[in-house]
């Protein structure tokens, strides 16, 4: 193997003498079985003489090797046939440019490294276009030099990298082997195309894309041993990236899909707890993004099951139930908003359930006692918007017991605990329950003056 040294430098050498150079080592080259790439002592002495450095920066996957001196036919073992030599050149060589990217971005050379972009992706393209090319390689080649491009903040480059990674997805037929790591590939990168169109504020290309993306999260979540959960995942995710941008109807299409692979699964025991609270969050989800679009009814439709979900998570050991009841607090909230008061106490009537079965540890103590004090007195004020004085009121004593627990741990913070209990007096005065009122003023009182 012949020794090459970084007598020049990559980042400071004459780019036209690199490119000449390079033609040079592709045009008289060969590729053994052996994957070691074959140059002659003249052509490799040419290329170190003009652009060493590149050696230096790629030695870990280029070897120059000195063939020797053959007679008659080579062996046949000896050189790779000719197809396959194509192939294994064309993939090394958009490698390599890409690799002197990627070594150029290392060096703050950014003009440099973009100016290269341009003839990476058309090598990709023209490698993936060959018969034997390993076209998801050359598809996850692509989408990382367009996540390469965004980091170093050219969109325009991004969109260009990862368009072709769509391309070259979609001009591909895989095998049965291959069917299920290219499905979510060619969905994911369909919705990295979309990400960067977003950041280069092409919306309405960006927004053409997403019925295909959704089909194709869709499509890949119906196949046997298909990641589900990620599936999910992404189409939540493309759903508020749509909302995000104010598209609405394409933000409710995404989170409907995830919705629709969730309710389609059946997790094993081992993914039973991330699967029911992601399923019950989508579905709460799908509810805001319809509540987004003044599709009331849809929305409300979708209350009973979402809170069944969360209840039925917030039972399993190892739920996080502080994360169920603030779920279920928002989602009273956002019932409350929209005016439906039957729902908004169903909700945060949950909320109240979810934190009373609950028993935390010391750790998690403060937070839950004031979780669990405010749950209630935002239930009591739940019902007083739909005038079930009774109930309210009949919340009152233990609201007002929570909110004293809670005051006299430590570490707690006194003045809020002050402060909702000065909130529940005026609502109860305001009902014309002058006891309770009463009550939780002194309370209120009480702990501000124990505090100080």
């Amino acid at each position: 193997m012949m020794q090459i040294g970084p007598e020049v430098d990559v980042f400071t050498d004459d780019n036209t003498s690199f490119h000449v150079a390079v033609d040079a080592i592709v045009a008289e080259s060969t590729i053994d079985d052996h994957g070691r790439w074959i140059v002659s002592v003249d052509v490799a002495d040419a290329f170190r003489q003009v652009y060493a450095g590149a050696y230096a920066e790629i030695s870990s996957w280029v070897l120059c090797y000195e063939p020797p001196t053959l007679t008659g036919d080579p062996p046949a073992h000896a050189i790779s046939p000719p197809e396959k030599q194509t192939v294994d050149k064309q993939v090394a060589f958009a490698e390599a440019r890409h690799n002197l990217i990627a070594r150029l971005l290392d060096g703050h050379q950014l003009d440099q490294a973009v100016g290269l972009v341009p003839e990476t992706i058309a090598g990709y393209r023209q490698y993936a276009r060959l018969a034997g090319a390993d076209v998801m390689r050359a598809g996850r080649d692509l989408g990382a030099l367009a996540n390469q491009m965004a980091g170093a903040g050219r969109i325009a480059e991004a969109v260009g990298g990862q368009q072709a990674a769509v391309d070259v997805y979609r001009a591909f037929t895989p095998g049965e082997v291959d069917r299920l790591v290219y499905e979510v590939a060619f969905a994911e990168a369909r919705h990295n195309l979309i990400a960067r169109l977003l950041d280069g504020h092409q919306l309405d290309q960006a927004v053409g894309l997403v019925p295909e993306t959704i089909a194709g999260y869709r499509q890949y979540a119906r196949l046997a041993g298909a990641d589900v959960m990620r599936a999910g995942r992404d189409l939540g995710a493309l759903a508020n990236q749509m909302a995000g941008a104010g598209r609405i109807a394409e933000a409710v299409g995404g989170q409907q899909a995830a919705v629709d692979v969730y309710r389609a699964f059946t997790p094993g025991e081992v993914d039973r707890l991330v699967y029911e609270v992601a399923f019950a969050e989508a579905r709460h989800n799908l509810i805001a993004r319809l509540l987004d679009g003044h599709q009331l009814d849809q929305a409300v439709g979708l209350v009973p099951e979402t809170i069944a979900g969360y209840r039925q998570y917030a039972r399993l050991a190892g739920a996080d139930v502080m994360r169920a009841g603030r779920d279920l607090g928002a989602l009273a909230n956002q019932m409350a908003g929209a005016g439906r008061i039957a729902e908004a106490v169903g909700g945060q009537q949950a909320a109240v359930d979810v934190y009373r079965a609950f028993t935390p540890g010391e750790v998690d103590r403060l937070v839950y006692e004031v979780a669990f004090a405010e749950a209630r007195h935002n239930l009591i004020a739940r019902l007083l918007d739909g005038h079930q004085l009774d109930q309210a009121v009949g919340l009152v004593p233990e609201t007002i017991a929570g909110y004293r627990q809670y005051a006299r741990l430590a570490g707690a913070d006194v003045m809020r605990a002050g402060r909702d209990l000065g909130a529940l007096a005026n609502q109860m005065a305001g009902a014309g329950r002058t006891v309770e009122a009463e009550a939780a003023q002194q309370a209120a009182d009480e702990v501000r003056h124990n505090h100080h």
